[in-house]
C-alpha cells in the first residue's frame, strides 16, 4: 500500500528535476506543444509566426503555434532533417544525397541543388539556416561537423571545421549568434557568427532533440524527434 505514494512522489521529483534543470544557463522552461504528426526533424518560422515543420518520414508540415496542422505536404522519397523558411519560399536538405530541395509555400518544387558534399549515408546535412548579416545560407554536417557558407547557386565558398563534441541536429541564427543542437551531447552550442568559435554551452535535458528555431518574439522552440514534442523556452544571455 506504500508504493503507490512513494512512485508518485517520484514522478513529481523527477518533473521537477526536469524543468529545473532546464532552466539553468539562461534558458527558461514555459511550455510543451504535443505534435500530431510523427518523426519531425526541424523546424523554421515564418514572418506571420507559423511553424514550418520537416519529417523523416519525407513531407513537410505549416502549423500554428498552438501545433494545429494548417497544411501539409505529399510525401517526398527524401530523407528531411532540414528546412529552412526564407523570402516565401521553403529551403530542406534530403540527408541521404545532400541535395537542397526548393519548394514554395504550396510545398510545389521549384529547383533543387546537388551540394559539394560527400558524407556516408545518413551522415549529411543535419543543419540549415540563413545567415542574415552575412546574407547567405549556411549548412552543417551531423558528423564530425563542418560548417559551410553558400552562395545564392548553393556552391560552397568557405568551410569551417567546428571542433565540437557529438552530433550537430540542428541549427540557427538567434541573438547575433550562431546556435547549434546537439543531440548526442544533450546541449546547444552558440557560436560567434564570424569566426564560427565556440562562446557558449548550455546543456539540455530533452529526449532526441532534433530540430530549434526561434519566433519573432525570441522564444525558442525546440523539437523532440521520439516523442513528437516541441519545447518552448525563454533566453537570458
Amino acid at each position: 500500500m506504500k508504493i503507490l505514494p512513494i512512485l508518485f512522489l517520484f514522478i513529481l521529483s523527477s518533473s521537477f528535476c526536469f524543468k529545473f534543470y532546464n532552466t539553468a544557463h539562461g534558458l527558461k522552461y514555459i511550455g510543451k506543444q504535443k505534435l500530431k504528426f510523427r518523426e519531425p526533424s526541424d523546424l523554421s518560422f515564418d514572418p506571420q509566426g507559423n511553424i514550418w515543420v520537416a519529417s523523416d518520414d519525407g513531407f513537410m508540415v505549416k502549423i500554428d503555434a498552438l501545433g494545429n496542422i494548417l497544411k501539409r505536404s505529399a510525401k517526398f522519397p527524401y530523407d528531411l532533417e532540414t528546412i529552412s523558411y526564407h523570402n516565401d519560399m521553403i529551403y530542406t536538405v534530403d540527408e541521404r544525397g545532400n541535395i537542397m530541395h526548393l519548394f514554395d509555400t504550396n510545398f510545389i518544387e521549384k529547383n533543387h541543388f546537388q551540394l559539394s558534399i560527400n558524407t556516408a549515408l545518413n551522415r549529411g546535412v543535419e543543419a540549415l539556416f540563413y545567415h542574415p548579416t552575412k546574407k547567405f545560407f549556411v549548412c552543417i554536417t551531423e558528423k564530425k561537423p563542418i560548417l559551410r557558407e553558400l552562395d545564392s547557386a548553393m556552391n560552397t565558398t568557405n568551410s569551417f571545421e567546428l571542433p565540437l563534441e557529438g552530433d550537430i541536429s540542428s541549427g540557427m541564427y538567434y541573438n547575433n549568434q550562431v546556435w547549434l543542437l546537439s543531440d548526442e551531447s544533450s546541449c546547444i552550442y552558440i557560436l560567434n557568427k564570424d569566426t564560427y568559435k565556440l562562446e557558449k554551452t548550455l546543456p539540455l535535458n530533452i529526449l532526441n532533440a532534433e530540430g530549434i528555431a526561434c519566433d519573432a518574439k525570441g522564444i525558442i522552440y525546440i523539437v523532440s524527434d521520439d516523442i513528437n514534442t516541441i519545447y518552448k523556452y525563454q533566453y537570458t544571455p
